[in-house]
C-alpha cells in the first residue's frame, strides 16, 4: 500500500489532576482555579503499511490566578512519539476507516509562570522582592492507546490514550532546583480529535 503520511490539527480533553499544585498554591495565598482540562496541538505521521510512526505535540494553557500582587498562570506541555500498527481497514462507499493501536515514549512540563501586577505593600515586597518569574517541573511519560483515521475526502482521526509519568524531576527556577515542592503529575486518559490532511507519496 505504500508510505502513507498525514498532518493535523487537534482539540483534545485529558481527565488529569491538577489538585496538589493548586492546593498547595492556594495555601500560600494563591487563587488559582482550573476549570477545564482542554488541550490543543499538532500531530503528524508517516505509514509505511502497516506501521504509522507518529510525533504528536499538546499543549494546556488554561490556568489563571493572583495573589500576593502577582498574576500567576499555569500551563502544561506535552511531546510524545509514538508506533502504531495498522491492523484493521473497513472500507465503505469508497472511504477507508483505519484503526491502529499505539505505544511510545514522551515529555512532558509543568510550569507556573509569576509576574507583578505592581500592587504591592511595602511589607509584601520586602517579604518577597523577587519580580516574577517561572518554575517548572518535567516528567518522562509512557504513552498507549487506540486511534482511527476517517477518510472523508479530508481526514478525521480519534485517539484514546493513556500517559504513565515513569520518571520524576523536582520543581526548578533558574538553575535552582525546589525540593519539596507539590508532587504533581497531571497525565493520564486522555481524547484527541483531529482534523487534517493524509496522502500517498508520489501523489
Amino acid at each position: 500500500m505504500g508510505l502513507n503520511y498525514g498532518v493535523f490539527l487537534w482539540l483534545g480533553w485529558g481527565w488529569v489532576k491538577f489538585s496538589p499544585l493548586l492546593e498547595d498554591l492556594q495555601g500560600r495565598g494563591y487563587t488559582v482555579e482550573i476549570d477545564r482540562t482542554a488541550y490543543v496541538g499538532g500531530y503528524g505521521y508517516v505509514s509505511p503499511t502497516p506501521f504509522l510512526y507518529a510525533l504528536e505535540l499538546g499543549v494546556f494553557t488554561g490556568a489563571k490566578g493572583e495573589g500576593r500582587g502577582y498574576a500567576l498562570s499555569v500551563g502544561q506541555a506535552t511531546v510524545k512519539g509514538t508506533v502504531g500498527y495498522r491492523y484493521f481497514r473497513w472500507r465503505v462507499r469508497e472511504r477507508n476507516m483505519d484503526l491502529y493501536p499505539f505505544l511510545g515514549v514522551g515529555y512532558g512540563r509543568v510550569w507556573v509562570s509569576f509576574s507583578s501586577t505592581g500592587d504591592l505593600s511595602y511589607g509584601d515586597f520586602t517579604a518577597d522582592p523577587g519580580r516574577g518569574g517561572t518554575m517548572y517541573k518535567n516528567d518522562y511519560l509512557a504513552t498507549f492507546g487506540l486511534g482511527a483515521l476517517l477518510d472523508f475526502g479530508f481526514t478525521v482521526a480519534i485517539t484514546l490514550g493513556y500517559d504513565l509519568s515513569v520518571a520524576r524531576e523536582v520543581w526548578v527556577y533558574g538553575d535552582d532546583h525546589l525540593d519539596g515542592g507539590p508532587d504533581v503529575s497531571p497525565y493520564g486518559l486522555n481524547a484527541r480529535f483531529m482534523v487534517g490532511y493524509a496522502g500517498d507519496w508520489g501523489e
